[in-house]
């Protein structure tokens, strides 16, 4: 049997190390990347509840990007909030005893 050039065996090596990206890609990436996309999106009363921020007319060719960081405001103003509430609480024993 004749051996393979190392050029063949190099072009094997290619898609057999593609193949966890591929699967990293379709499992991780994308779903994170539907994910951001509801985050940012504006919350409407309608099917789906949301508008998507790539929603609307493009302009110059290029479609718009509306993101709305709303929520991402109104998570940190909760957890700022939290963080003053936790600091004004004094410390309890190790049992959790009620005030």
């Amino acid at each position: 049997m004749k051996a393979r050039p190392a050029s063949a065996q190099g072009h094997g090596r290619f898609w057999v190390g593609l193949l966890p990206w591929v699967w990293m890609l379709f499992f991780f990436v994308l779903p994170f990347a539907l994910i951001v996309n509801v985050s940012l999106s504006t919350p409407d009363l309608a099917v789906p509840p949301y508008v998507s921020p790539f929603a609307g007319a493009a302009v110059d060719g290029a479609p718009a990007f509306r993101p709305d960081p709303a929520s991402y405001a109104r998570l940190g103003g909760e957890l700022a909030a939290l963080g003053t509430l936790a600091a004004d609480r004094p410390q309890c024993s190790q049992l959790n005893a009620p005030l």
